[in-house]
Protein backbone atom coordinates (compact mmCIF):
# COMPACT_ATOMS: atom_id res chain seq x y z
CA UNK A 1 0.00 0.00 0.00
CA UNK A 2 1.21 3.82 -0.39
CA UNK A 3 1.54 5.88 2.09
CA UNK A 4 -0.18 9.49 2.39
CA UNK A 5 3.44 11.14 1.52
CA UNK A 6 3.98 9.14 -1.45
CA UNK A 7 0.90 9.37 -2.74
CA UNK A 8 0.90 13.05 -2.31
CA UNK A 9 4.36 13.17 -4.20
CA UNK A 10 2.57 11.87 -7.23
CA UNK A 11 -0.71 13.42 -6.84
CA UNK A 12 1.24 16.86 -7.19
CA UNK A 13 2.29 16.87 -10.86
CA UNK A 14 0.33 16.52 -13.73
CA UNK A 15 0.78 12.73 -15.78
CA UNK A 16 -1.22 13.50 -18.84
CA UNK A 17 0.72 15.73 -20.14
CA UNK A 18 3.65 13.51 -21.78
CA UNK A 19 2.05 9.80 -21.07
CA UNK A 20 -1.12 10.67 -22.63
CA UNK A 21 -0.04 11.53 -26.34
CA UNK A 22 3.40 10.95 -27.61
CA UNK A 23 2.88 13.53 -30.42
CA UNK A 24 3.16 16.10 -27.84
CA UNK A 25 6.80 15.47 -26.95
CA UNK A 26 9.56 17.84 -27.93
CA UNK A 27 11.90 16.89 -30.55
CA UNK A 28 15.26 15.90 -30.47
CA UNK A 29 18.13 13.69 -31.70
CA UNK A 30 18.01 12.46 -28.14
CA UNK A 31 15.36 10.64 -26.47
CA UNK A 32 12.80 12.60 -24.51
CA UNK A 33 12.92 11.38 -20.60
CA UNK A 34 8.88 10.25 -21.33
CA UNK A 35 9.77 8.25 -24.57
CA UNK A 36 13.09 6.34 -22.31
CA UNK A 37 10.55 6.03 -19.31
CA UNK A 38 7.94 3.62 -21.76
CA UNK A 39 10.71 2.02 -23.28
CA UNK A 40 12.14 0.99 -19.78
CA UNK A 41 8.44 0.05 -18.97
CA UNK A 42 7.90 -2.04 -21.56
CA UNK A 43 11.11 -3.95 -21.08
CA UNK A 44 10.75 -4.04 -17.08
CA UNK A 45 7.16 -4.46 -16.21
CA UNK A 46 4.20 -6.73 -16.72
CA UNK A 47 1.82 -6.13 -17.78
CA UNK A 48 2.66 -2.60 -19.52
CA UNK A 49 0.86 -0.91 -21.62
CA UNK A 50 2.25 2.42 -23.11
CA UNK A 51 -0.95 4.64 -21.30
CA UNK A 52 -0.01 3.54 -18.04
CA UNK A 53 1.29 6.24 -15.91
CA UNK A 54 -0.72 8.72 -17.50
CA UNK A 55 -3.30 6.85 -14.80
CA UNK A 56 -0.64 7.53 -11.75
CA UNK A 57 -2.16 11.39 -11.02
CA UNK A 58 -6.04 9.70 -11.03
CA UNK A 59 -7.99 9.72 -8.10
CA UNK A 60 -8.84 7.24 -6.24
CA UNK A 61 -12.86 6.70 -6.91
CA UNK A 62 -15.13 5.45 -3.54
CA UNK A 63 -16.78 2.15 -4.04
CA UNK A 64 -20.75 2.39 -4.40
CA UNK A 65 -22.63 2.34 -0.89
CA UNK A 66 -19.87 2.21 0.92
CA UNK A 67 -18.45 -0.76 0.42
CA UNK A 68 -14.82 -1.49 1.90
CA UNK A 69 -11.96 -3.34 -0.19
CA UNK A 70 -9.05 -1.56 1.41
CA UNK A 71 -8.44 -4.52 3.83
CA UNK A 72 -10.66 -7.48 2.37
CA UNK A 73 -10.71 -10.83 3.91
CA UNK A 74 -9.94 -13.02 1.65
CA UNK A 75 -9.95 -17.24 3.33
CA UNK A 76 -10.34 -20.00 1.43
CA UNK A 77 -11.05 -23.51 3.44
CA UNK A 78 -10.01 -27.02 2.21
CA UNK A 79 -10.75 -29.91 4.71
CA UNK A 80 -9.32 -32.28 2.17
CA UNK A 81 -12.83 -33.71 1.35
CA UNK A 82 -13.23 -31.90 -1.99
CA UNK A 83 -14.89 -29.08 -0.97
CA UNK A 84 -13.77 -25.46 -0.79
CA UNK A 85 -15.00 -22.49 0.45
CA UNK A 86 -14.06 -18.93 0.39
CA UNK A 87 -15.08 -16.20 2.52
CA UNK A 88 -15.29 -12.17 1.26
CA UNK A 89 -12.69 -12.49 -1.77
CA UNK A 90 -12.32 -8.94 -3.02
CA UNK A 91 -12.77 -10.51 -6.39
CA UNK A 92 -16.44 -11.22 -5.98
CA UNK A 93 -16.64 -7.78 -4.35
CA UNK A 94 -17.47 -9.15 -0.82
CA UNK A 95 -21.00 -9.10 -0.21
CA UNK A 96 -23.71 -7.11 -1.98
CA UNK A 97 -26.11 -5.20 -0.21
CA UNK A 98 -30.25 -5.73 -0.32
CA UNK A 99 -31.23 -4.69 -3.06
CA UNK A 100 -27.98 -4.60 -5.14
CA UNK A 101 -28.56 -3.59 -8.74
CA UNK A 102 -26.91 -4.54 -11.99
CA UNK A 103 -26.23 -0.74 -12.31
CA UNK A 104 -24.49 -0.74 -9.78
CA UNK A 105 -22.55 -4.11 -10.11
CA UNK A 106 -21.46 -2.41 -13.21
CA UNK A 107 -19.67 0.49 -11.65
CA UNK A 108 -18.56 -1.14 -8.96
CA UNK A 109 -16.64 -2.91 -11.80
CA UNK A 110 -15.95 -0.09 -13.49
CA UNK A 111 -14.41 1.73 -9.88
CA UNK A 112 -12.12 -1.10 -9.26
CA UNK A 113 -10.65 -1.36 -12.82
CA UNK A 114 -9.99 2.38 -12.27
CA UNK A 115 -8.58 1.90 -8.88
CA UNK A 116 -6.39 -1.33 -9.69
CA UNK A 117 -5.32 0.84 -13.18
CA UNK A 118 -4.70 3.74 -10.71
CA UNK A 119 -2.26 1.88 -8.42
CA UNK A 120 -0.16 0.16 -10.85
CA UNK A 121 0.37 3.33 -12.47
CA UNK A 122 1.83 4.31 -9.24
CA UNK A 123 3.54 1.47 -8.53
CA UNK A 124 5.19 1.86 -12.05
CA UNK A 125 6.17 5.48 -12.04
CA UNK A 126 7.77 4.79 -8.81
CA UNK A 127 10.18 1.38 -10.34
CA UNK A 128 10.88 3.90 -13.32
CA UNK A 129 12.14 6.95 -11.86
CA UNK A 130 14.05 5.48 -9.16
CA UNK A 131 15.89 3.31 -12.42
CA UNK A 132 16.38 6.20 -14.48
CA UNK A 133 17.53 8.47 -11.37
CA UNK A 134 19.91 5.54 -10.41
CA UNK A 135 21.81 5.17 -13.77
CA UNK A 136 21.69 8.83 -14.78
CA UNK A 137 23.20 9.24 -11.19
CA UNK A 138 26.10 6.40 -11.77
CA UNK A 139 26.50 7.98 -14.95
CA UNK A 140 25.39 4.29 -16.74
CA UNK A 141 23.33 6.64 -19.09
CA UNK A 142 24.38 10.70 -19.96
CA UNK A 143 21.52 13.01 -19.97
CA UNK A 144 20.66 16.51 -21.12
CA UNK A 145 18.58 19.54 -20.78
CA UNK A 146 17.20 22.08 -23.37
CA UNK A 147 15.42 25.42 -22.25
CA UNK A 148 11.79 24.64 -22.70
CA UNK A 149 11.43 27.56 -24.85
CA UNK A 150 14.13 25.84 -27.47
CA UNK A 151 17.93 26.53 -27.37
CA UNK A 152 21.42 24.58 -26.87
CA UNK A 153 21.61 21.55 -25.29
CA UNK A 154 23.57 20.94 -22.07
CA UNK A 155 24.79 17.68 -19.86
CA UNK A 156 22.85 17.24 -16.49
CA UNK A 157 25.67 16.77 -14.10
CA UNK A 158 25.21 12.92 -12.58
CA UNK A 159 25.26 14.44 -9.21
CA UNK A 160 21.96 16.37 -9.88
CA UNK A 161 20.06 13.01 -10.06
CA UNK A 162 20.96 12.62 -7.15
CA UNK A 163 17.67 13.16 -5.14
CA UNK A 164 15.20 11.42 -2.58
CA UNK A 165 12.36 11.14 -4.53
CA UNK A 166 12.85 11.61 -8.68
CA UNK A 167 9.37 10.82 -9.00
CA UNK A 168 8.15 14.58 -9.68
CA UNK A 169 10.68 14.75 -12.19
CA UNK A 170 9.62 11.85 -14.63
CA UNK A 171 6.03 13.58 -14.32
CA UNK A 172 7.13 16.77 -15.72
CA UNK A 173 10.34 15.59 -17.64
CA UNK A 174 11.97 19.34 -16.54
CA UNK A 175 14.34 20.05 -14.23
CA UNK A 176 16.84 23.35 -13.31
CA UNK A 177 20.31 22.43 -14.04
CA UNK A 178 22.45 22.75 -11.14
CA UNK A 179 19.62 23.27 -9.18
CA UNK A 180 17.69 19.88 -8.64
CA UNK A 181 15.37 20.65 -6.01
CA UNK A 182 13.76 23.49 -8.11
CA UNK A 183 9.83 23.51 -7.99
CA UNK A 184 9.62 24.62 -11.57
CA UNK A 185 12.20 23.32 -14.44
CA UNK A 186 13.39 25.40 -17.02
CA UNK A 187 14.49 22.82 -19.09
CA UNK A 188 13.37 19.79 -20.84
CA UNK A 189 15.08 16.00 -20.14
CA UNK A 190 16.74 13.70 -22.64
CA UNK A 191 18.26 11.09 -22.49
CA UNK A 192 21.42 9.47 -25.23
CA UNK A 193 20.69 7.58 -27.80
CA UNK A 194 23.27 5.79 -28.30
CA UNK A 195 23.19 2.69 -26.79
CA UNK A 196 20.61 3.63 -24.42
CA UNK A 197 17.87 0.14 -25.33
CA UNK A 198 20.72 -1.88 -24.67
CA UNK A 199 21.47 -0.28 -21.23
CA UNK A 200 18.08 0.12 -20.38
CA UNK A 201 17.06 -3.54 -21.25
CA UNK A 202 20.07 -4.62 -19.07
CA UNK A 203 19.08 -2.82 -16.11
CA UNK A 204 15.15 -4.32 -17.00
CA UNK A 205 16.44 -7.66 -16.92
CA UNK A 206 18.18 -7.27 -13.12
CA UNK A 207 14.98 -5.64 -12.00
CA UNK A 208 12.01 -7.13 -13.20
CA UNK A 209 8.89 -6.02 -12.44
CA UNK A 210 5.33 -8.32 -11.88
CA UNK A 211 2.10 -6.35 -10.90
CA UNK A 212 -0.04 -8.67 -9.37
CA UNK A 213 -3.31 -8.24 -7.44
CA UNK A 214 -2.46 -4.29 -6.32
CA UNK A 215 1.41 -5.54 -5.18
CA UNK A 216 4.35 -4.73 -6.96
CA UNK A 217 7.00 -8.61 -6.88
CA UNK A 218 9.98 -8.61 -7.73
CA UNK A 219 10.49 -10.97 -10.93
CA UNK A 220 13.34 -13.23 -10.76
CA UNK A 221 13.26 -13.58 -14.66
CA UNK A 222 13.22 -11.19 -17.22
CA UNK A 223 10.39 -9.43 -18.58
CA UNK A 224 11.20 -8.15 -21.96
CA UNK A 225 11.27 -10.27 -24.59
CA UNK A 226 9.32 -12.62 -23.36
CA UNK A 227 6.62 -14.40 -25.20
CA UNK A 228 3.06 -14.74 -24.34
CA UNK A 229 3.07 -18.06 -22.83
CA UNK A 230 5.91 -17.20 -20.79
CA UNK A 231 4.69 -13.80 -19.16
CA UNK A 232 1.96 -16.00 -18.22
CA UNK A 233 3.84 -18.31 -16.63
CA UNK A 234 5.86 -15.84 -14.67
CA UNK A 235 2.49 -14.28 -13.70
CA UNK A 236 1.17 -17.36 -12.18
CA UNK A 237 4.51 -17.96 -10.22
CA UNK A 238 4.41 -14.94 -8.56
CA UNK A 239 0.38 -15.10 -7.97
CA UNK A 240 1.66 -18.66 -6.25
CA UNK A 241 4.08 -17.73 -4.40
CA UNK A 242 2.60 -14.43 -3.00
CA UNK A 243 0.13 -16.51 -2.00
CA UNK A 244 1.84 -19.11 -0.28
CA UNK A 245 3.86 -17.10 1.46
CA UNK A 246 1.26 -15.74 3.71
CA UNK A 247 -0.97 -18.71 3.47
CA UNK A 248 1.39 -21.85 3.86
CA UNK A 249 -1.91 -24.00 4.42
CA UNK A 250 -2.92 -27.75 2.74
CA UNK A 251 -3.61 -26.19 -0.42
CA UNK A 252 -4.22 -28.58 -3.34
CA UNK A 253 -3.76 -28.30 -7.15
CA UNK A 254 -7.35 -27.68 -7.71
CA UNK A 255 -7.52 -25.37 -4.84
CA UNK A 256 -3.69 -23.21 -5.80
CA UNK A 257 -5.31 -22.73 -9.51
CA UNK A 258 -8.34 -21.53 -8.40
CA UNK A 259 -6.55 -18.34 -6.66
CA UNK A 260 -4.01 -17.88 -9.32
CA UNK A 261 -6.79 -17.76 -11.69
CA UNK A 262 -8.81 -15.14 -9.38
CA UNK A 263 -5.26 -13.09 -8.97
CA UNK A 264 -4.45 -12.67 -12.11
CA UNK A 265 -7.69 -12.68 -13.74
CA UNK A 266 -6.29 -13.78 -16.91
CA UNK A 267 -7.51 -16.95 -18.57
CA UNK A 268 -4.21 -19.87 -18.59
CA UNK A 269 -3.96 -23.18 -19.63
CA UNK A 270 -3.35 -26.45 -17.33
CA UNK A 271 0.04 -26.60 -19.21
CA UNK A 272 1.41 -22.69 -17.92
CA UNK A 273 -0.12 -23.37 -14.54
CA UNK A 274 1.43 -26.90 -13.95
CA UNK A 275 5.12 -25.05 -15.11
CA UNK A 276 4.61 -22.51 -12.86
CA UNK A 277 3.99 -24.85 -9.84
CA UNK A 278 6.66 -26.44 -10.50
CA UNK A 279 8.89 -23.63 -10.12
CA UNK A 280 7.55 -22.94 -6.62
CA UNK A 281 7.87 -26.65 -5.42
CA UNK A 282 11.28 -26.44 -4.35
CA UNK A 283 10.19 -23.68 -1.49
CA UNK A 284 6.78 -24.97 -1.15
CA UNK A 285 7.51 -28.80 -1.28
CA UNK A 286 4.13 -29.44 0.35
CA UNK A 287 2.10 -28.62 -2.79
CA UNK A 288 3.84 -31.22 -4.27
CA UNK A 289 0.81 -34.17 -2.77
CA UNK A 290 -1.59 -31.47 -1.91
CA UNK A 291 -0.64 -31.89 1.87
CA UNK A 292 -0.65 -30.31 5.11
CA UNK A 293 3.42 -29.12 6.25
CA UNK A 294 4.68 -31.39 8.10
CA UNK A 295 4.12 -30.12 12.35
CA UNK A 296 1.23 -27.90 10.97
Amino acid sequence: MEDGVEQDRISSVDWTEWYSDPSTWPTSRHVFLAEAAIRLGRAMIDPWEDHLLSHAGDHNLPLPRGLDWSAPNRRVFDDGSGSVTEELSIDEGMSRPVGWTDEEEVRLFETDTHNSIRHDARLAARAIAGAIAKLAARGSIRTYARPIGGGRLEDIDPSDWEMDDPVGRLASCRMTPGTPSAAAGTHHIFLETEGLTKKLTAYAREKPLALNSGRALPADRPVGGMTPQDRLIVQCEQALRAYLSTRPSDWRKDTLRHIVAKTINRPFSDSVFDQARERVKKDFPHIANGGRPRGS
